[in-house]
């Protein structure tokens, strides 16, 4: 055992070198199952769908005039 590092500091180091090797294996794997199938891996979205769709509502008079309402009563609170 080197004399550089103290016993808490080796058992992190070991610690970080296990879990870096158990996170390399799954992603392999992983990648492993997805390269030969036509489908990406579920949180890759798909990159034919069109983004946000946007969505308008006609409002009527009364509507209006009470959103107008409620932005100025708003403004006067800042």
């Amino acid at each position: 055992m080197p004399e550089l590092f103290t016993i808490p500091q080796l058992a992190g180091l070991t610690f970080l070198a296990v879990a870096s090797v158990v996170w390399l294996a799954a992603m392999t794997r992983l990648l492993r199952r997805y390269r030969s199938a036509a489908d990406a891996p579920p949180a890759v979205p798909d990159r034919r769908q069109p983004g946000w769709h946007l969505e308008t509502v006609e409002l009527t008079p009364a509507e209006m005039d009470t959103f107008a309402r409620l932005v100025r009563r708003l403004d006067r609170g800042h």
